[in-house]
């Protein structure tokens, strides 16, 4: 019995790790748009309403995320704390395989919907979503171009390739 409270141990806290992709993105979303509101240039009077805003959107987002993680946590602390002087190998490879479980059932037998996983989803919603941190980054890759040109020669920057973020540049 002690086999199967840790591998059913182990399915939960993966189950748990995956639910909590959702509030991860809103989280991040949250953040990078406070990011954004600080990027701005034009801080005209509605900047500290704006920002107000942001903060405590990202700040909600922050403790919700804290309170979901503490509870995904808490199953797989309670279970390795209280058997510690008891804890073998084997339990912790059943632990182990229990929680690989759910991320291997979701890779074999789930349809694949996107050629992109969630987390590359993520950072491309993040940085289109965001007008102000997308300018501050073109600024930071020009400047680099700039830095490397030491023979005084002009960059010749391409627009128009498919796929290849060339839109920002022309904007």
């Amino acid at each position: 019995t002690t086999y199967i409270i840790f591998f059913l141990t182990g399915v939960i806290t993966a189950v748990l790790i995956l639910w909590m992709k959702t509030p991860f993105a809103r989280l991040a979303m949250a953040a990078v748009g406070l990011l954004d509101t600080l990027l701005t240039e034009d801080k005209n009077d509605t900047f500290v309403s704006r920002l107000e805003s942001k903060m405590k959107t990202a700040l909600w987002q922050l403790i919700i995320f804290i309170f979901l993680s503490l509870g995904i946590l808490t199953p797989s602390i309670g279970v390795f704390i209280y058997p510690f002087h008891n804890l073998g190998s084997y339990e912790a490879l059943v632990y182990v395989v229990g929680s690989l479980l759910p991320f291997v059932w979701i890779g074999v037998f789930t349809k694949k919907t996107s050629d992109y996983s969630c987390l590359s989803q993520l950072l491309h919603r993040l940085v289109l979503s965001h007008y102000n941190l997308g300018r501050w980054l073109l600024k930071q890759q020009l400047r680099k171009i700039d830095e490397k040109d030491v023979d005084n020669q002009k960059s010749v920057i391409i627009t128009g390739l498919a796929r290849a973020g060339t839109t920002a540049l022309t904007k």
